[in-house]
Order: C-alpha cells, then sequence, then structure tokens
C-alpha cells in the first residue's frame, strides 16, 4: 500500500514501487521527494515511513525487508 501525504512533493521521474506483500510505505507531510529515487519493499514486516518535513534527494536508493523510518 502506498500512502501520500497531500502535501508532500514527489518527482514524477521518482520510482516508488508498491509492495506485493502489501507492505505500507507512507510519504509524511511537506516531504520532497527528488528525481531519481528509488523506493521498494522487498518483503519482510515493516513499514517505510518518510516522516514530516524529510527530504530525499536525487539517486537515493532505499531498499527494506523490515522497514525503515526516515525523519521524525
Amino acid at each position: 500500500m502506498l500512502k501520500i501525504d497531500p502535501t508532500a512533493v514527489v518527482s514524477p521521474l521518482a520510482d516508488i514501487e508498491r509492495s506485493v506483500r502489501g507492505t505500507l510505505i507512507e510519504i509524511g507531510p511537506r516531504v520532497l521527494i527528488d528525481s531519481f529515487v528509488k523506493i521498494k519493499a522487498v518483503g519482510g514486516s515493516g513499514e517505510v515511513t518518510i516522516g514530516a518535513d524529510s527530504a530525499v534527494n536525487s539517486g537515493t536508493v532505499i531498499y527494506t525487508g523490515n522497514g525503515v523510518r526516515v525523519g521524525a
């Protein structure tokens, strides 16, 4: 599942893959996801949360099997 706050800015060139196992990927308020960012939940049982007022800059790759939390 993919949940993006309406105040977040996600570049159309970012690649955020929805999990086939139902892992929640949550992009919080006022987050910036730059171009050429890759976020992918590859299994396991943890959520991917990018917290409020965070920025993920161009070229960042986040793969997770057991959850990742960035920011608040």
